[in-house]
């Protein structure tokens, strides 16, 4: 039998599709193993976390489809210390199970920063480094000296604090500071219409302090509460050191009163 004729041949026609099936059978199974290995084509969604702590992560659908890994931790002062603020992938997400899900925390505690050195400033330049730092201004002692509006002495929690010492972010810097000549007087700022922690900032800033605070209702949150009034009111001429009362509210409609003398 010539070669011809042996192709053209049922013996190896039936050999032919015979070692092609097999072929077939053996490429198929292969891939249908290493898809099922890989899971190729089955996602599941990423959820939303912020706003979890991250101690309850091994808890509910979550836990076993993914592994979670706390990357940083980031202080907000709104949101409470431990909760889940930020995650990458983001929630809606579509990846393999057993995906890392990189987890951004709220740190419990602010960071802490060097203190500066205020001493021998000024007191408004004094207030404004306060405020650069990330601090918060506290009380305003005015004592005898001749230095008028001069830093003598920076204090943290009654103690003084040296320059270079840590502080937490936030913490009140009270200062000591001269009142020049005892003759000497300042005049009144006009509060009326500003929120009491700006107020405040500002009585400090004419080495005033803050006296009674006297709200008309019950306040939750008094540093965004707004001045209604104050006692002396602004224009008048007093010694520096001066306590001056502020009146404050929630409701805006009373920024309308006449300002009380």
């Amino acid at each position: 039998m010539s070669l011809k004729q042996y192709l053209f041949s049922r013996v190896f026609v039936m050999h032919a599709l015979l070692a092609a099936s097999t072929s077939f059978l053996i490429f198929y199974g292969f891939y249908r193993a290493a898809d099922i290995y890989t899971m190729h084509g089955e996602t599941v969604k990423v959820p939303d976390l912020n706003g979890r702590a991250a101690s309850e992560l091994t808890q509910g659908n979550a836990a076993g489809k993914f592994v979670f890994t706390v990357v940083d931790s980031i202080y907000d002062p709104n949101v409470k210390g431990g909760l889940i603020i930020r995650q990458d992938p983001e929630k809606g997400s579509l990846v393999k199970e057993g995906r890392i899900i990189y987890l951004f925390i709220a740190s419990h505690q602010p960071p802490k920063l060097l203190m500066p050195k205020l001493v021998d400033k000024s007191l408004r330049q004094a207030i404004a480094m306060i405020e650069s730092y990330g601090l918060k201004s506290g009380n305003v002692k005015m004592v005898a000296d001749p230095c008028k509006n001069c830093i003598l002495s920076q204090q943290f929690q009654g103690k003084d604090i040296l320059p270079g010492s840590p502080v937490r972010l936030g913490s009140k810097i009270d200062l000591v500071v001269g009142k020049g000549s005892v003759n000497e007087t300042v005049a009144l700022p006009d509060c009326i219409g500003l929120t009491f922690e700006d107020a405040k900032n500002k009585l400090s800033s004419s080495a005033l302090q803050v006296g009674l605070i006297v709200p008309d209702a019950a306040i939750s949150d008094t540093m965004t509460s707004f001045v209604y009034k104050q006692r002396p009111g602004s224009g008048n001429e007093v010694q520096p050191g001066t306590k001056v009362d502020l009146y404050i509210t929630n409701d805006e409609s009373k920024l309308d009163v006449s300002k009380a003398p």
